[in-house]
């Protein structure tokens, strides 16, 4: 009963996070509208020209083969949220791990950029912790 119980705890942890996800991914994307809209936007995370979401959205590296980073994130957290509802744990686990591999790639364009990004470094976060999640699952 007890380790039923905990392995509910974790897939529930792993729905959790991908909503979470999908939220930061969905702001991301509201960032990107607003500043096609208006180059002077200012989204809550921009503090500084060195810890700016803004300044690393909008740059060269804000899309990957032309793909907005936001709509990857978007279409990954969908994806991992209907994995966990058709119970498909283990493709849930490869996303993340492809996720997380694509975070450690964007974490060293940011470090190279001399830019922290908030919103960005919660997406690594998140990854991170569905892959240990769902590590445990499979």
């Amino acid at each position: 009963m007890y380790l039923n119980l905990f392995t509910f705890n974790k897939k529930m942890l792993v729905l959790i996070f991908a909503i979470i996800g999908l939220i930061v991914s969905l702001y991301t994307f509201h960032i990107e509208n607003s500043l096609k809209k208006n180059k002077d936007y200012r989204s809550i995370c921009d503090f500084s020209i060195r810890i700016s979401c803004s300044r690393a959205i909008s740059s060269r590296y804000g899309r990957f083969f032309g793909i907005h980073n936001s709509i990857l994130g978007i279409t990954l957290y969908v994806a991992i949220i209907m994995l966990f509802v058709f119970n498909l744990n283990y493709m849930v686990l490869y996303l993340s791990l492809i996720a997380v591999i694509g975070s450690l790639f964007f974490a060293y364009l940011q470090y190279n950029m001399r830019t922290f990004c908030l919103i960005c470094t919660l997406t690594y976060l998140i990854n991170i912790i569905l892959l240990i999640v769902s590590l445990s699952l499979n």
